[in-house]
Formats: C-alpha cells, structure tokens, sequence
C-alpha cells in the first residue's frame, strides 16, 4: 500500500522559463553532452509480466497536486523537475513539479533552440552525422572511426587499438 504523500509545501504559480540572452560573438565552439531524458509517466505501463504490473514503477498525484514516482511502495521526486536554470530567481524551488509543465517548457525550449542562429539543435555546418541507430557498440566504434579515417584532415591512425596502458 502506498503512504500517503504530503509535503506541506504548496504549489507555486509557475511562470515561463526567462528569454535567452542576446546573441554575441561566438569566440568558441561549445557542444552540449549534459542533456537528459525524462522518463513519461506511464513508461512502465505493460512493460512488467502481468503477474509484477502492480509493482512497476509508477507516478501518483500528492495532497498537494505534485507527481512523483512511486517504486516499492516509497515515493520519489523527479530530481528533473527541480532544475532551475531558466527560471526567475524568485521562481525557484525544490520540489516536484509535474510533467505537463516541464514538457511544455521543454517544447518552448526545443523550439527557441532550433530557430536561434547557433542551435544545439541543427548540426552545424559542414558536420557529418552518424546514424548509430541498430549497430552495436563494437560496430558504432568501427563506423565512428571509418568516418574519421575518411576526413582528408585526418592523421594516420594506427589500424589496431591498442591495449590501456600499452
């Protein structure tokens, strides 16, 4: 049975995320490696034997109108919500959000980031991209490094890797 959940912190208004700053002078190439997943609440729907359905994880709605995770029977908050970069200071906190909001705001993000002039979200001129998409990891490594070795700025690699620490 599932505790109930309270936290005695009530839901703040939730006000969009703050514009992004005007374009500069990009000096630098930066690419982001940091980006993460979220997983839906009903991730885990039909995915257990029927027979474990009732203890996969799942989200449930507190007193207060937060959704958190529930697995085993403990609750747990979606670290993600609580990111605040983006927001108003007086717009901060640290307490679960729900999933209607942050998707929202992910989807204005996204958008934003593919119509600037530098965005994450278009490759960038010139790039070439690498569908990895049913390879292997082994096979992944073997086309990274095909693609790599066909570059006419490449330097000779070695064929064989080496072993760590040889």
């Amino acid at each position: 049975m599932v505790q109930v959940i309270k936290l005695g912190v009530k839901r703040p208004a939730v006000r969009p995320l703050l514009p992004d700053p005007d374009p500069r002078e990009v000096r630098y190439t930066l690419i982001s490696v940091d980006d993460h997943l979220m997983e839906p609440p009903h991730a885990f729907e039909g995915r257990f034997p029927a027979r474990l359905q009732d203890q996969a994880p799942r989200v449930v709605e507190t007193e207060e109108g937060h959704q958190v995770w529930v697995l085993e029977d403990t609750p747990y908050f979606q670290v993600g919500f609580m990111a605040v970069a983006g927001r108003a200071h007086d717009d901060r906190r640290v307490e679960p959000s729900r999933f209607e909001e942050v998707r929202a705001e992910m989807r204005a993000r996204d958008q934003r980031d593919r119509s600037r002039a530098d965005s994450p979200l278009v490759p960038a001129e010139g790039a070439l991209v690498l569908d990895t998409t049913g390879m292997d990891l082994e096979r992944q490594v073997e086309a990274a490094l095909a693609v790599i070795r066909a570059h006419p700025a490449c330097p000779p690699l070695s064929p064989e890797p080496r072993a760590p620490g040889a």
